[in-house]
């Protein structure tokens, strides 16, 4: 009983401090080294959240057995599990959330790279990026992207 309490004690404040720090999370702005900066954000807090998950998951398992056996902290602790599940449901909203900010903003990236902006005046000639650059913004993109699908197992069921 006592390890349950010293994980939920430490797993509940993660776990709000996690959800604290969601609060400003904003869509990416659509340009490349701001949404690769993001991404990056965004893989190293998915990797926290994830590594939380076996925890997670061994306190409400616990909980829910010392529930069986201790009629008399039932509601108490029910109410925690519960919460925490709750809590723990939202982070995962949040990232989910922010997976698809990415990919919008991954799709508009990719939409002004491979469509040619309004074209200057008539009268001047548009200057076409050297194609390396262009290559190298490409394959920054199919990175990205890659990346990005990676992160498939935040659906619901990736719980």
């Amino acid at each position: 009983m006592e390890k349950l309490v010293r994980q939920l004690d430490g797993f509940i404040g993660w776990l709000q401090g996690a959800l604290e720090s969601t609060g400003d999370w904003t869509p990416p702005e659509a340009h490349l080294d701001a949404l690769k900066l993001y991404l990056d954000t965004h893989l190293a807090f998915k990797l926290n959240v994830d590594s939380h998950k076996a925890l997670k998951e061994s306190i409400v398992e616990d909980g829910t057995a010392l529930l069986a056996i201790m009629p008399a902290q039932q509601s108490g602790l029910r109410d925690i599990l519960r919460m925490v599940s709750g809590q723990w449901e939202q982070l995962r909203l949040q990232i989910r959330r922010q997976h698809a900010w990415m990919l919008r903003a991954l799709r508009l990236i990719r939409a002004r790279l491979l469509l040619p902006a309004e074209g200057p005046p008539p009268d001047r000639p548009q200057a076409e990026p050297p194609s390396g650059l262009q290559d190298t913004r490409r394959d920054a993109l199919r990175e990205m992207a890659a990346k990005l699908g990676d992160l498939r197992d935040i659906s619901p069921a990736g719980r």
